[in-house]
């Protein structure tokens, strides 16, 4: 003990405030005996002799438990360590083997619906090999993970640090395996310092971890504004959603939440229903792959039905509206250059169908918004999607997506729009591995001849009105005109599409416009009449009706229900 004392290899405080830790020694105790007028050395020596006079029981494991309260951890181990290299057997990575394999069932269980999450986090951390990240089980996972622990016999410092990554790896899939990897974490705690007096801390943050339910920080590329505003929104997502769990596990039963989600899917999404999970963490953990910062329809209906408090309803509805005005107003090419990394969505699994989407390099321009509708478009009922832009190649936009759909049925969609799909810049369409659309990119693709196109067609099928609308929504130039001087206007005040006239108006088109060949200008009266006169036509038949120069829309009607022989009431 004098040696400990006179060692001076306390690192956290000094020797005098380790002996206050040892039992019935205080600093008054100290003090008294320095007041003798000893030299340092008789001092520690005294001191030491008058601990053990008052702790005749003592042992060198108090004084271990005693230094470790003192916070004095480096010189504590480097004690064991020593002691270790005398002869003195201190095998704690085998008590750490046997409390693993004490946990085995529970681990194997709670693993079962995280194993490809907490798999990547284990392989972050150097816990695994590739081969078993390639290939995971949880027995491969257990198995190198003990065979490391013969590398740290004499560095428990280390051997302590690898058992905190690995309870902290279970902990981020939150939900059992969180669950799990506290009791874990509280038995190696406990067994290490029953058997080696080592005090370790294997549960440190682990109650604050964010858990692989919500999406870690995005790396971003520069401090411009959209990689700013992603970062924002990114981590009010994350207290969103710590707030919405929190209230949500406070005020209402997971079963009845698991049975909303259960309707909202329609298709099961696990072996297991949902209705048996234990708690909200679990339950959402296993709609993760449904919900982001950048995917929060799931999220919204979810607080319709279960409705939250005011304060954090505001807090919804600020981050809702925040969130559509950057979709709206972000291009997919500034979405491009702000992630340096966005991660593959998971792999298509019995539950999933994975959709590759390829774009034209014109859709660089246009926002993630106008990226929504086209999916929305192509596959209208797959609420349950998620979106996400992998990469722009040699102008070329490629987008995978994530449907819940049967791959048949995603299919059948997606070959009922073949005629349409090239007038949308789309050239190759990819659903689970096989090809259903491929066609030569067009170099020269533009939407507004597209636009032009689908209204010319609308009455030989009423998808291209629809193809017209989407392509509106876009954003794109409404005064372009063709070779023959025409707008998009011109087209659907003379085809009497009074649905694409009206949305043209509305996203600004130009109504007036100057006649091919200089024969003057026309206006959006003489536009709009046209087009009611064309509709009325195509709708009613009878002799088309030809408006004049100073003919309005209400007498337009008029006309039109006099020719009919009905009486008009304004």
């Amino acid at each position: 003990l004098v040696e400990l004392l006179s060692s001076s290899k306390f690192t956290a405080g000094t020797w005098e405030q380790f002996v206050c830790c040892l039992p019935n020694m205080t600093q008054e105790v100290i003090t008294g005996i320095k007041e003798k007028g000893s030299i340092e050395e008789d001092t520690m020596s005294a001191v030491a002799q008058h601990c053990l006079n008052n702790n005749p029981d003592i042992t060198w494991s108090i004084i271990m438990m005693s230094l470790l309260n003192a916070n004095e951890h480096i010189l504590a181990q480097q004690i064991l360590i020593d002691s270790n290299k005398k002869g003195v057997q201190l095998n704690a990575t085998k008590t750490v083997q046997t409390t693993l394999r004490s946990h085995y069932s529970c681990l194997f269980d709670a693993t079962r619906h995280c194993l490809e999450s907490v798999t990547v986090e284990f392989f972050s951390k150097g816990l695994i090999s590739r081969d078993v990240k390639n290939s995971p089980s949880f027995d491969k996972i257990e198995n190198e993970f003990v065979a490391s622990l013969s590398l740290y016999k004499e560095n428990l410092a280390k051997l302590e640090e690898k058992c905190r990554d690995f309870v902290h790896c279970l902990a981020k899939a939150s939900g059992p395996a969180k669950d799990a990897a506290i009791a874990l974490a509280e038995d190696w705690e406990r067994e290490v310092l029953d058997k080696h007096s080592l005090k370790w801390s294997l549960k440190i943050d682990i109650e604050t971890l964010i858990d692989l339910s919500l999406p870690s920080e995005i790396p971003l590329s520069s401090e411009d504004e959209v990689p700013k505003k992603m970062q924002y929104l990114c981590n009010d997502f994350l207290s969103l959603m710590g707030n919405i769990r929190n209230y949500y596990k406070k005020y209402y039963k997971v079963k009845k939440i698991a049975g909303f989600l259960t309707d909202y899917f329609e298709d099961r999404l696990t072996e297991e229903p949902l209705t048996d999970c234990k708690d909200f963490n679990s339950l959402l953990h296993l709609v993760k792959p449904y919900y982001s910062f950048f995917n929060f329809d799931l999220i919204e209906n979810l607080a319709k039905a279960f409705p939250l408090n005011d304060e954090l309803q505001l807090k919804l509805k600020k981050y809702i509206q925040e969130l559509k005005q950057f979709k709206k107003s972000t291009a997919l090419q500034q979405m491009k250059d702000a992630i340096k990394q966005v991660p593959l969505p998971q792999e298509a699994s019995k539950a999933h169908c994975k959709i590759v989407i390829k774009l034209t390099g014109v859709w660089e321009e246009k926002t993630v918004e106008n990226l929504e509708r086209l999916i929305a478009f192509l596959f209208k009922r797959d609420r349950d999607g998620r979106a996400k832009l992998i990469e722009i190649v040699d102008g070329s936009i490629t987008v995978t997506f994530l449907s819940l759909s049967t791959a048949q049925s995603l299919t059948d969609k997606v070959q009922n729009k073949t005629q349409f799909i090239q007038y949308l810049g789309i050239f190759q369409i990819i659903i689970n591995g096989d090809i259903v659309i491929e066609r030569e990119e067009d170099i020269n693709f533009t939407f507004e001849d597209s636009l032009l196109h689908a209204i010319n067609h609308i009455d030989s099928h009423a998808e291209y009105e629809k193809v017209a609308l989407l392509l509106i929504e876009l954003k794109i130039n409404l005064n372009y005109k063709n070779t023959d001087g025409q707008t998009a206007l011109m087209l659907a005040s003379e085809g009497g599409h009074i649905g694409i006239f009206n949305s043209l108006i509305q996203n600004g088109a130009n109504p007036f416009a100057q006649l091919p060949a200089n024969k003057g200008y026309i206006g959006l009266n003489y536009l709009a009449c046209t087009a009611l006169s064309q509709h009325i036509y195509k709708s009613i038949g009878g002799e088309k009706i030809k408006p004049q120069d100073d003919t309005s829309v209400e007498e337009m009607l008029k006309m039109a229900v006099k020719e009919r022989g009905k009486g008009f009431n304004g």
